[in-house]
């Protein structure tokens, strides 16, 4: 089941890479292939479990780059997580071990396609279409799982 809100959130993603790699590239007068190398070096060290720039894989690229600062604040998110559900955003939705938890994004789909909510003055009216009673009601809003 692939959710349209994931897929836009994957797009513009790859769409901020691409300008971000373009904004290095034209900032450092470098070529954007080496841009997409330093984003690409940046992000498997991650993956690897850097939990810090890593400047001495970038600095191993051998591409000229005045400032690793600049490279960190396009390409270095202090967020990643292990997490094979998740798409890499820049918020967490608890204070655990992120490889224990599920993404928010994830999550708020899969809430989005289990559970309706229906506001107390249409209540009674969904009760009987549905022929089953709300699963709870919180805040004048019937709760109904659609599974």
């Amino acid at each position: 089941m692939v959710f349209p809100e994931i897929r836009d959130e994957v797009v513009q993603e790859v769409l901020s890479t691409c300008d971000r790699a373009a904004q290095l590239s034209d900032e450092e007068d470098i070529p954007l292939r080496d841009a997409y190398t330093v984003k690409h070096t940046v992000a498997d060290a991650q993956l690897d479990g850097a939990d810090a720039f890593p400047e001495g894989r970038v600095d191993a690229l051998n591409v000229d780059l005045d400032e690793l600062s600049r490279v960190e604040s396009l390409f270095f998110s202090p967020d990643i997580d292990g997490c094979v559900e998740n798409l890499h955003t820049g918020e967490c939705i608890s204070g655990h071990d992120q490889e224990e938890v599920l993404s928010h994004v994830l999550l708020q789909e899969l809430r989005h396609h289990l559970v309706d909510f229906v506001d107390a003055d249409d209540a009674v009216d969904e009760m009987f279409d549905r022929e089953q009673v709300p699963a709870g009601e919180i805040n004048d809003t019937s709760i109904y799982f659609t599974f």
